[in-house]
């Protein structure tokens, strides 16, 4: 049998206070049932319930303390498996060869920040 598997955030219980944090679920033996809440599923186990991570703002705030840095709009990174940013034309360079553009202002506000994480990074190559 094929396992189906999904991320998905904890919702917690309401009032306890408890931060959402990332989850792995086997739809195979994890989940009771399956629930829309709005346009959201929401996935039911016995360790409570789980949501879909619907956002980039969210994935953001999950994924910080794990050593991602929000760029811009749409990118989202890992810091430790960038290899250099050029500073000329927004190319974010992986360790992998893979690379994302962002836009010039960003890398001109990343370039301004002295305490920016990604400021050593950021190369003008010839």
């Amino acid at each position: 049998m094929d396992i189906f598997r999904i991320t998905t955030r904890s919702l917690g219980r309401k009032g306890n206070g408890e931060e959402p944090e990332l989850r792995t679920l086997d739809l195979n033996a994890d989940v009771n049932f399956i629930q829309m809440e709005g346009k959201l599923p929401v996935y039911y186990t016995t360790e409570g319930p789980c949501g879909t991570i619907n956002t980039l703002d969210m994935l953001e705030r999950l994924l910080e303390p794990v050593g991602y840095i929000r760029l811009d709009a749409v990118n989202l990174v890992k810091i430790s498996r960038i290899k250099w940013i050029e500073a000329r034309t927004g190319w974010v360079h992986f360790l992998d060869g893979s690379k994302t553009q962002i836009a010039l202002s960003r890398c001109k506000a990343i370039e301004r920040d002295p305490d920016h994480p990604l400021r050593s990074l950021l190369q003008n190559p010839p």
